[in-house]
């Protein structure tokens, strides 16, 4: 009985201890989530933003004396998360910029205007260093039309890093987890509570991303981290969860070990219990009731067993034996007469 009572109660602790690191998971997913939405808002506001000024005929005429001032005017509210608005020809050239810009000085990320240009529509590429402001940013770009519609140029313009790391800032996050920004390429804006040597090397990103294996256990020194990859939208940006297994995950591992060492001693307690019990309330008895019985045969003497804590059967067993140890003394003690009869 002792061996299956271990058994069900280490199932029973192994169960919730897979429960708790369920749930350990779920809320780092729901935080990325959280993350991924309020980074979904800002696209989508950067895109509203730059289609508008699309649209607007002095961007459109891509003159530098009508659309440069126009972009500085809009420029001066977005300051705080924006480096600068531009607006740049198919052949990398800045025809329009918010700030002070020498004439002539082309774009440094061609990529992005050829894709924005071949695909006609808002686009996110990536993380990289600005090359007018020099600052980490997320680069986006919408499609400037012309009046039959073909693309003739694209308004850019970079978020900061230093804006995203204080949307990570509205979370409370466990002590030495971290939220960071990351995109196809492995780059990395850095979150709230986040240390550069924590990350996950861009390889081991690109290599989940390409995988599809957006959770997976990253080792940082002697630290042990869970980290969960969750997109946002369809930009080619991602938002990085890491929490540190040794806060979470350890005290689970704890509770699961002592639990189970909880169930040994207590079934190992209650089989002593048990063992002790059964000398007390049943092979003590049936030891005094073995003696009178033997004690009986050799001697002859009167049947003679003390019923004090004996179990009911065992109380019953003796008041018959001694019945029927009665009834043999009682005919012995009949044939002795009869023969002292007859002398």
């Amino acid at each position: 009985a002792i061996l299956p009572a271990i058994v069900a109660g280490t199932i029973t602790a192994i169960t919730r201890y897979e429960a708790d690191l369920s749930e350990t998971r779920a809320k780092l997913r729901a935080l990325s989530v959280l993350a991924v939405n309020r980074h979904l808002q800002t696209f989508a506001e950067t895109n509203r933003l730059l289609q508008t000024i699309a649209q607007l005929p002095q961007i459109v005429s891509l003159d530098p004396e009508r659309c440069s001032p126009v972009l500085a005017k809009v420029y001066a509210d977005l300051a705080d998360w924006q480096t600068n608005l531009v607006a740049v020809a198919p052949d990398k050239t800045i025809r329009c910029s918010a700030l002070p810009m020498p004439p002539g000085r082309l774009y440094s990320n061609p990529v992005e205007l050829q894709d924005v240009l071949a695909k006609r529509r808002f686009i996110v590429s990536g993380i990289s260093v600005g090359g007018f402001s020099g600052e980490r940013l997320i680069s986006a770009a919408a499609p400037i039309l012309g009046p039959n519609g073909t693309p003739i140029a694209a308004i850019v313009t970079g978020i900061r890093a230093s804006y995203l790391n204080s949307q990570f800032n509205a979370y409370q996050l466990p002590e030495g987890s971290q939220l960071a920004l990351v995109d196809r390429r492995g780059n990395a804006v850095l979150g709230a509570g986040s240390e550069q040597w924590r990350l996950p090397a861009p390889e081991t990103i690109v290599r989940s991303l390409a995988t599809g294996q957006m959770e997976f256990q990253h080792e940082a020194g002697e630290q042990p981290y869970l980290v969960v990859l969750h997109e946002i939208g369809d930009y080619g940006m991602f938002v990085l969860a890491a929490l540190p297994t040794g806060a979470t995950i350890e005290p689970i591992t704890t509770r699961l070990l002592t639990d189970i060492g909880e169930i040994f001693a207590f079934t190992l307690l209650a089989g002593m219990g048990v063992l002790i019990g059964a000398q007390f309330l049943v092979l003590a008895p049936i030891g005094r009731f073995r003696r009178a019985v033997r004690g009986y045969r050799e001697n002859g003497s009167t049947f003679a067993f003390d019923e004090t804590g004996a179990p009911p059967e065992i109380a019953e067993l003796a008041a018959e034996f001694k019945t029927r140890a009665q009834d043999v003394e009682h005919r012995q003690e009949n044939m002795k007469g009869l023969l002292r009869q007859r002398d």
